[in-house]
């Protein structure tokens, strides 16, 4: 037998699967075979080798949304892809490759407008973040990403049109992915429960235990060490309520096994963080809330870290603290100050938040509700940020007080009765107020357009309100998206004048933004001086800037322009929006003239359609009419 007889040269492949049809994974082949048709697989069904166990495997985050297009859908899509497109996320950490530009199956530069195109019609979309916790071993998460939307290509037995964007701006790295409701014929794509509740993620832990192996005994252990300390919600907490019997835990006298000895130190963390007291050696009762307190901790834990990374990043010597996260249920302050950066809490979750340097020298964290909202901020814009309350208006207590002397019914003339000097569109007010209730099933209407307003009214409002209230808490409104640079050297009624005029500095700090402003505010007060306006009142200034607006947009339109009236009617087509030094004006087309009034963030819904508007002491109220359509 020669030396080299037995001799051979083995040709490795690639680890993972190449994402095409013919590549089958063995837990696919066994549940096909088992089934017996083709479309009938089910890998969350999938039977397991003897002795498997997921205890070793990798752990992942997958969360998937559904999201309805229909209405204003179409713009929330807009919106979403070019917040997870965002620059933010193309930042660069060491020398990994960082997301933000969107990718699909093919490209790692997709058309995102393309995409948008293509799902125009589509009835509904799938929204789904991709978290690994292993995921900063990845050079680039567009592999892991590539490998699930195959596999679920195979198994939904469709092309599925998609598109992707990773982000590593956050503790831990993650895919947003959107999906189109279309398969490849044409008819709406339907995801099955059980893939969206844990198929896609037991898919995904089994491509990490094949792209890094499984994890190791010793890795465990290091990882349940690292949570004894750890303020937020954890396994061992999950262990510990669990094990608990009506509130009360006692651990296995036998201290000298790991587990018991790790869940010892944990209760004595619970402890000092007042969510659990001691019973005994080894019994604690635990707070009846302490999941929910320590989801919340972690959570306030990751948004202050965050805004401390985004001022050293600044050069901003500023310290955040828990003081810096906005309450809008307790808190009853206003903010006022320049938005610093927008983005996503966490890893995984869908809301928004930002960052604002307020002119009372503190940096605020403000959460903004659904992301849906995240584009409305724009960085570097002053902004002015308040809580919605309770949800309960001033007019939700005028109704009631109506209502309750009039035996429980409120309309127009009793209204007008019981306030002789309410004005018929106050009252308008307050019907409209009742017509949004009505569809929220608050309240009833009459046959003879009186409403029946029940006894415990306020309570249903808040309870209405409640689901819309977690969706936005707060009321954001945008005072000027100008520089403050910009509005030191503009002829207009600016917001350093507005502010100036009604607050004068009692208002603003000699730190941060605030300073600032006080800075920004004495080149102002030069800069109009030098131009014989040092005494001209605030409305002279915006009639200036008006008109030299008017100019401009009479030489392109070929029509007059004038500023809205104090009082009449106002009517026009909602050509576009103009941003003034004196602030945002929709632009209204009339047959031979045209008209610059305030800008309403209701408008942006108006655009292209006929407005119809009462102007009564310079306050005025809208109407929208239908536009002509096709």
């Amino acid at each position: 037998m020669s030396a080299g007889e037995f001799d051979f040269k083995p040709k490795l492949g690639r680890i993972r699967s190449a994402g095409d049809a013919i590549a089958k994974t063995h837990v696919e082949k066994l549940l096909r075979a088992a089934s017996g048709k083709r479309g009938k697989r089910r890998v969350s069904a999938a039977p397991k080798p003897a002795g498997y166990t997921s205890r070793y495997q990798r752990r992942s985050i997958v969360k998937t949304r559904i999201v309805q297009l229909a209405g204003s859908g179409a713009a929330k899509q807009q919106a979403h892809l070019r917040y997870i497109e965002r620059d933010a996320a193309r930042e660069k950490l060491d020398e990994k490759e960082r997301g933000g530009v969107l990718y699909d199956r093919e490209s790692d530069d997709a058309d995102r407008d393309a995409f948008i195109e293509r799902g125009e019609d589509d009835r509904h979309q799938f929204r789904i973040i991709l978290s690994p916790e292993d995921g900063h071993e990845f050079r680039s998460l567009k592999p892991l990403t590539r490998d699930l939307m195959a596999s679920m290509e195979r198994e939904l037995e469709t092309r599925i049109d998609w598109i992707a964007a990773d982000h590593y701006d956050t503790r831990r790295p993650h895919t947003h992915i959107v999906i189109r409701g279309k398969r490849d014929n044409g008819e709406d794509l339907v995801i099955p429960k059980r893939m969206i509740a844990h198929g896609m993620r037991e898919r995904v832990n089994e491509l990490l235990s094949i792209e890094l192996g499984p994890v190791t005994e010793l890795d465990l252990q290091r990882r349940v060490e690292r949570e004894v300390g750890q303020e937020r919600w954890t396994s061992l907490d999950r262990e510990l309520k669990s094990n608990a019997r009506d509130g009360v835990v006692e651990i296995d006298k036998d201290a000298r096994q790991l587990k018991a000895r790790l869940q010892l130190l944990r209760l004595e963390k619970l402890q000092r963080l007042g969510l659990a007291e001691s019973l005994g050696k080894r019994r604690s009762r635990l707070d009846h809330d302490f999941e929910s307190k320590l989801r919340d901790l972690g959570l306030h834990g990751d948004i202050i870290k965050a805004m401390n990374r985004e001022l050293r990043a600044r050069g901003d010597g500023r310290v955040a603290g828990a003081e810096s996260i906005f309450d809008p249920a307790s808190d009853e302050r206003n903010i006022t100050g320049r938005v610093i950066s927008v983005g996503r809490h966490g890893d995984f979750h869908e809301r928004a938040f930002a960052m604002v340097d307020g002119i009372d020298g503190a940096v605020h964290h403000v959460d903004l509700g659904d992301t849906d909202h995240v584009e409305e901020l724009k960085r570097g814009a002053i902004v002015e940020i308040s809580g919605r309350g309770d949800g309960v208006k001033k007019s939700d207590h005028v109704i009631g007080a109506v209502a309750g002397e009039n035996d429980g019914v409120y309309s127009p003339t009793r209204h007008e009765n019981s306030d002789g000097k309410a004005s018929r569109e106050f009252i308008r007010s307050h019907v409209r107020r009742l017509e949004a209730l009505r569809r929220l099933g608050v309240v009833d209407r009459s046959a003879d357009g009186s409403w029946a307003i029940p006894g415990d009214y306020l309570a249903r409002v808040r309870m209405a309100q409640r689901a819309q209230m977690k969706s936005r808490s707060v009321d954001v409104r945008e005072l000027t998206s100008w520089s403050l640079e910009k509005q030191s050297r503009a002829i207009g009624a600016a917001w350093l004048n507005r502010e100036f005029s009604e607050y004068g500095e009692s208002r603003l700090s000699d730190e941060g933004f605030g300073g600032e402003v006080r800075a920004a505010a004495e080149k102002r007060r030069l800069f109009l001086r030098s131009r014989g306006l040092d005494g001209a009142s605030l409305e002279k200034l915006q009639e200036m800037d008006i008109a030299d607006a008017g100019e401009r947009l009479a030489r392109e339109f070929g029509k007059p322009v004038s500023s809205a009236p104090k009082s009449g009617k106002i009517e026009g087509r909602n050509v576009r929006d103009i941003e003034l030094a004196s602030g945002k004006f929709a632009l209204l087309e009339k047959r031979r003239e045209l008209m610059l009034v305030p800008w309403r963030r209701a408008m942006a819904r108006a655009m292209g359609r006929n407005m119809v508007g009462v102007a009564r002491n310079g306050r005025i109220t809208w109407y929208w009419t239908r536009g002509r359509g096709r």
